[in-house]
This record gives C-alpha cells, structure tokens and sequence, in this order.
C-alpha cells in the first residue's frame, strides 16, 4: 500500500476480502486478531506518512498533492478502514459461526443415523448367522445324509442292485448327482457369507493340487457321463503344491468344472491343465470348454454375484459359482479371469486362475480321463 500511494490508494479495500476469507477460515478470535492487526498496520502506515516519518509516493494525476497531510481526510479514511474490517469481521464470523453450529448438528444427526444404521446391521448379520446356522443344519445335512445312502447303495454295500434293469442305477446315480446340485448350492451360498480374510488365512497350509483335482473330478464326473462330455486333465511332470485352503480351491475347481460341464454341448469336451510359471512361483490353472462362447457385453459380469449367462437352455444355479470362485481365489493372492472366444467360430471359454506356490516340485501324473467315451 505504502508503494502505490499510502492512504490515497484505493487498494486498501482489498483488505475487506482478506478479512472476509480469514473469517472463513479461522474461528471468531483469530479473526478478529487478523482485522486489528491490519487496523494496526494501515493507521501506522498512514500516520508514518502523516508525520514524515516515511516519504509518500504521490499518485500523479490521480489526487490532488498533499492530500495524505489534511487531517480531516486522513482522520476519515482511518475509521473507514477500521469500521469497514471490523464489521467485516464481526458479520462473516457470526455467519460462518452459525453455519459451524448447524454443520455440527447435521454431523450429530448423521452419526446417530449411522449409529442406528450399524444396529440394524447388526441384527441383520445375527439373522443372517442364524439363517446359515439353519441352512447348514436343517437343509444340509439331510441332504447330505440322503446322498450318502445313495451312494452306499450304489457302491452295493447294501447288496447287489437288481441286475434285470441297469435303468435302476442310472437312475440313482441321477438322483445323487441332483441331491449333490443341491448340497453345493447350499454350499454356494454358506461359502459366499463365510469368505472373510482371516477365516480363509487360518485355513492355508501346501496343499496337493493334484489331489484337489481328482476329488473335483469324482464329484462332476456322473454329470459329465449323463451329458457325454470327456474332461480330459493335463498335469506336468513337477506339480508344485500350491499355498492355499484346501476346502476353498476345491470348490473354485468344481465350480469351474461344473460350469464349464454346462456351458458344453453334448459328447462335448472339456479340458483342465496345469502350468507352473517359469520361476516355479505360482501356478496357472486353465478349465476350457466347447461351448458357445461368451458374448462380449456379459464378460465383464461373468464373476458379479448372481449373474448368469443368458442361454436358450435353462440352467439351474443361483449364479454363485463364478462369483465364489473369484473371492476364493483372490483372497489367496491369486487373479482369476476369462477368455472367449478360446477357438474359431465363436467357440469356447477358458477360465484361468492363478495360485501361489510354496514347497518345491514333485512329480506327478501327466494326463487322466473322466467322463464319456474319447471319439478322437
């Protein structure tokens, strides 16, 4: 101010906004702390100035000379300037004082509203504990027990199953491959409201992918002979173990085989292949069908919860497994994705997913068959 004219310059008002923005930004005290601090400065400026203490740059042509020495005129601008940054002060505080108030009681309404929110919560994930407590126990298990019967009967534990009809055992061996459906739906759903961190870090240890996969097969393998499809399984010669809960890569496994089982047409294919990384630090598992591929607008949707496919065939399920399958894999570290087209003419899908490895390479079985008969 003292370089552009002392107390004849218009600038001073300038001060109004940097009051009005100090008054915003600090609380009431500080704020007036900063407009008598700028009073302080201006009267001394100016009274410098009055008395020659300081030599004034006159703004020519501008004001008349020796205007800065008229009492009068320097006497009001003064108290204009005090009054002007003063009452400044004053309103914008009071102002942003009651804004603070009624922000701080939106926040007191938000918190008790989120308080009530988390309780409902609350209830709601002891219901849903209480559901899964039923579902496991009152669905579950009967089913379970239903399929062990059917399973002992099949195996002739119980006696020789008449040998006038083999209609008899297919039939069976369908209404155990329909009451296992129902087991792993229900398993779909108590795995999709049991997978927190910790749970499945409690249950990593190394794990034998390679048994994992053959107990895969034995549970899909009445569906893959019903519909005539081959699922053919490729292992190299070193199988690592994986790091990783065994109970959880079993299902992403069965779900993939499921799935890809589906997706197929009849006397399809479907191949499972294993491939270690180069460094032996992690391992590629690939599930591939020959079904019609998927369209490119769901593919971003295929592993959303709930999701399924839209085909002309109905196919049952709740839209879990892909899910289930992703937040399995993802809580070991591992990514899991899908390519498709996988052949030429818009033919196939290939699940992939990736698992850490842990202790070294063992030797494994190359390649195994399940399902309906190889035509070459």
């Amino acid at each position: 101010l003292h370089l552009v004219g002392g107390v004849e310059t218009p600038f001073f008002l300038f001060y109004v906004f940097h009051i009005g923005f100090g008054s915003i930004l600090l609380n009431r005290r500080d704020a007036y702390g900063v407009a008598v601090l700028a009073c302080v400065l201006f009267v001394g400026l100016i009274g410098a100035e009055f008395a020659g203490w300081l030599p004034h740059v006159h703004l020519e042509g501008f004001v008349p000379p020796g205007l800065y020495r008229e009492p009068e005129y320097v006497a009001a601008t003064m108290v204009a300037f005090m009054v002007t940054l003063l009452v400044s002060a004053s309103g914008v505080s009071a102002i942003m004082a009651e804004l603070r108030r009624q922000w701080a009681w939106q926040a007191r309404v938000k918190e008790e509203e989120l308080t009530a929110t988390a309780n409902k919560l609350a209830e709601l994930d002891r219901m849903r504990s209480f559901f899964l407590g039923l579902a496991s126990h009152d669905l579950k298990t009967p089913l379970a027990v239903v399929a062990n019967y059917l399973q002992t009967i099949l195996g002739g534990f119980t006696g020789e199953i008449s040998t006038t009809s083999e209609q008899q055992r297919r039939w069976m061996e369908r209404a155990n491959a329909r009451v296992l459906e129902l087991v792993r739906l229900i398993d779909d759903f108590l795995d999709v409201s049991q997978l927190d961190p910790e749970r499945v870090l409690a249950e990593m240890e190394p794990t034998d992918l390679a048994s994992l996969i053959q107990h895969a097969l034995d549970e899909v393998r009445v569906k893959a002979e019903e519909k005539g499809v081959v699922v053919r399984v490729r292992l190299p010669d070193a199988l690592p173990p994986v790091c990783g809960a065994p109970r959880r890569v079993h299902r992403v496994l069965v779900n993939l085989l499921d799935n890809a089982i589906i997706c197929s047409p009849r006397a399809g294919r479907v191949w499972l292949e294993v491939h270690p990384s180069d460094d032996g630090d992690r391992v590629q598992v690939d599930v591939v069908d020959t079904g019609p591929c998927i369209p490119k607008r769901y593919l971003p949707h295929v592993f959303d919860d709930y999701f399924q496919v839209q085909r002309k065939q109905f196919v049952p399920g709740a839209g879990l497994g892909l899910s289930t399958a992703r937040k399995i894999v993802e809580l070991h570290g591992g990514q899991i994705w899908v390519t498709s087209p996988c052949f030429e003419g818009d033919v196939g899908s290939r699940f992939s997913f990736t698992l850490l490895c842990s202790l070294p390479a063992r030797p494994r079985k190359e390649e195994e068959e399940v399902g309906g008969d190889d035509h070459g």
